[in-house]
């Protein structure tokens, strides 16, 4: 089963992530088919060195650059010229389990599922959190928080696709994706075996918190009444505790995170 790996790269990715992101993908006991990595906008010349000499002599690579489209329209060009029909996604400052290709492609072959995710573990400084997932989300599970990890995605082409790829919404992309998805009653699942590290910081918590973010969840709302009407009721109540819950003092709402993860 051949696949695409999807990797968007902006210049605000430090160098030293970026890197073990790329190792981590080309060390995999299975190795994606294309490797499409998508500049999204002008990099330092130290990076654009840097991949120019990675992508060297190597055929399943294909960089990519683009002027500065933003994380929606750039996955979204990716999306449309992946060679393949499975894709997985990979963030460029995440590092990748050697054995999480292999494994999700292997439970494809054996499950007939749209989207497949897996569990991660989260780093902060020099602390590293587990965050375990549901293996078969429902859809209450979606109307109230974000089930799965984007960063540890692999999923159909085409059934992205059809859904219109990812909507415009400003850090809840992702999850409007997610929720589309599981309203189209597409099969989701995720391992539970945590196959991505990612990089967490005070950043991070911030852009969660952001009155982006918060605007984005109004559009979540909208999204999902447009879907069907008759969930109003109980995303009027998701939204409301979400948006409460992005207001909680930073100390308050890291500590609630990370018990929810549990």
């Amino acid at each position: 089963m051949k696949f695409t790996a999807l990797m968007p790269v902006h210049n605000q990715v430090k160098f030293k992530f970026l890197r073990k992101s790329l190792d981590s993908v080309m060390l995999s006991t299975l190795l994606p088919n294309e490797f499409l990595i998508l500049i999204d906008g002008p990099i330092s010349k130290k990076k654009k060195l840097f991949l120019k000499n990675f992508c060297k002599n190597n055929n399943i690579i294909k960089l990519v650059f683009k002027k500065k489209l933003g994380l929606t329209k750039i996955l979204n060009y990716g999306l449309k010229i992946a060679k393949y029909e499975i894709v997985a996604r990979v963030d460029s400052d995440d590092v990748n389990d050697p054995s999480r290709f292999y494994k999700q492609i292997k439970f494809l072959r054996k499950n007939k599922v749209d989207i497949v995710g897996t569990g991660i573990f989260e780093i902060n400084k020099n602390k590293k959190f587990k965050k375990n997932m549901i293996a078969e989300p429902s859809l209450l599970n979606y109307l109230f928080f974000n089930p799965l990890n984007h960063m540890s995605i692999m999923y159909k082409k085409s059934k992205i696709l059809k859904l219109g790829g990812y909507p415009d919404i400003k850090y809840k992309e992702d999850y409007a994706l997610w929720l589309l998805a599981k309203l189209s009653k597409y099969k989701i699942f995720n391992l539970n075996e945590p196959l991505v590290s990612c990089h967490i910081d005070n950043q991070t918590f911030s852009r969660r918190k952001s009155i982006s973010s918060i605007i984005s969840e109004f559009l979540i709302l909208k999204l999902i009444i447009k879907k069907n009407y008759l969930f109003f009721p109980i995303s009027l109540i998701s939204f409301l505790l979400r948006i409460t819950f992005l207001l909680l003092p930073k100390p308050i709402y890291r500590s609630s995170k990370r018990i929810l993860n549990k």
